[in-house]
């Protein structure tokens, strides 16, 4: 697991844009093997954030 943000764009209801990142360096390491950073072990650990939708 590696930490990853995504970001939604809305126009009305509908999903007009997303976008994702996260660090590919974390992740190739990873990939071999290697543990994660403490820093990204403590975003990984993190609750989900989502921001309410209001009308």
């Amino acid at each position: 697991m590696i930490p990853y943000m995504g970001i939604l764009e809305f126009e009305g209801d509908l999903i007009c844009g997303w976008r994702g990142y996260f660090d590919r360096g974390v992740a190739d390491r990873g990939a071999q093997g290697e543990a994660l950073p403490d820093y990204a072990q403590a975003l990984v650990d993190r609750p989900a954030v989502m921001q309410a939708r209001t009308s």
